[in-house]
């Protein structure tokens, strides 16, 4: 089950450009997308990310699609262990069909039979773009720990 700062969300700063359904829309899209990645639902956490995404991580080549997704289905065949991830949103705008959204993330990570959890926190920027069926999803994300 995935936990999310709605305090900190409602007090994200939004730019005037940005419509409010657009910003609930996209609060609602990271939300959603939260609670796949820690169910571990790989199709509906990819669902996120556009075909043409880019993403970076600090030290790591640059991700496209398939290497991200490749890198995610390893990560979710680590059997015995929860994951939780939340999240605490510092900023959503931009204008049409484009935005960048700042937010701190952690993902917990706790074995299922007891022992050590783990925890790892991470700064991100995303720009995601509204698609022609209206949904938003992540074309560029910049990532590196906190």
């Amino acid at each position: 089950m995935a936990v999310f700062g709605a305090a900190s969300a409602a007090q994200a700063q939004t730019s005037a450009a940005l419509p409010t359904g657009d910003v609930y829309a996209i609060r609602n899209a990271i939300d959603a997308w939260l609670t796949s990645c820690s169910e571990r639902n790989l199709d509906r956490c990819m669902s996120m990310y556009s075909d043409d995404v880019v993403g970076v991580f600090q030290g790591a080549p640059d991700y496209d699609y398939d290497t991200l997704k490749a890198g995610l289905a390893l990560s979710y065949e680590k059997d015995g262990i929860d994951d939780v991830w939340s999240n605490e949103l510092e900023e959503i705008s931009g204008s049409g069909d484009m935005a960048v959204v700042r937010s701190n993330r952690t993902l917990t990570q706790t074995p299922k039979g007891g022992g050590r959890t783990a925890t790892l926190k991470l700064r991100t920027t995303e720009i995601l773009r509204r698609g022609d069926d209206g949904a938003w999803t992540i074309a560029r994300f910049v990532m590196y720990p906190n």
